[in-house]
């Protein structure tokens, strides 16, 4: 299955919703098919008050521990070889930004290891 921009937002969308406490599994509220706009509009949809206990940062915070867990993942099954192919993959295919240098010095400068996930 190829992952598209749209299936990635819808899923962000559903993961923006769960953590705004709009998570009753209710299919009449389901996360809409396409998601744009700010997370009230998106709620406003499906007819959800969202209840945000959750900052960006914090949010920031969890994006950035399951991208160390994945890239430990993927050096310790052999996917890749090292962390600079994660970065080139990044850098060249995903569109990360190339003056930052990869996503792995990235996340050494927010103190994100790697290495030292658990597996």
């Amino acid at each position: 299955m190829k992952v598209t921009r749209p299936m990635l937002a819808a899923a962000a969308a559903a993961a923006a919703l769960l953590l705004a406490g709009c998570g009753s599994g209710d299919k009449e509220a389901a996360a809409p098919k396409t998601a744009t706009g700010s997370l009230e509009h998106i709620a406003a949809e499906v007819k959800c008050t969202p209840d945000m206990q959750t900052d960006a940062d914090e949010i920031r915070q969890a994006v950035l521990a399951a991208l160390a867990d994945e890239v430990g993942h993927v050096l310790a099954e052999g996917v890749v070889e090292s962390p600079k192919d994660v970065d080139a993959a990044l850098i060249l295919g995903a569109g990360f930004p190339f003056f930052m240098g990869g996503l792995t010095p990235y996340l050494r400068t927010h103190d994100f290891s790697y290495e030292l996930t658990k597996r």
